[in-house]
């Protein structure tokens, strides 16, 4: 009987964190971007102004009034970053202050 117990505990369990993690895609994808200016987009999701030992190559750039497809968000040393998707299909990463949040949950 505690193997039944412990096995609907572990169900359960699972259960919540993928709930979690479905919402957080959610959520994330939620963002829409302001690009005033151009901004470039990094390989990396590395903060490129602050001194780093390896240099994060910028794979491409947004051009003002883009509005890139959102696929993550993170906040990393209190600065946020999002993971975008380009209209080559590729994926990389910009930061604020390049970009900022629009409305978040409003597309």
């Amino acid at each position: 009987m505690n193997g039944t117990v412990v096995a609907k505990y572990a169900v359960f369990g699972a259960i919540l964190v993928a709930v979690g993690w479905f919402l957080s895609g959610l959520r994330d994808a939620s963002y829409q971007l302001r690009v005033e200016k151009r901004a470039p987009v990094y390989a990396r999701g590395t903060y490129p102004y602050a001194q780093s030992p390896e240099p994060n190559e910028i794979i491409g750039y947004l051009r003002a009034g883009d509005t890139p497809e959102v696929v993550g968000m993170r906040w990393e040393n209190k600065r946020p970053q999002w993971e975008v998707r380009l209209a080559s299909g590729e994926r990389g990463f910009v930061f604020f202050p390049d970009v900022d949040i629009v409305d978040r949950g409003k597309r």
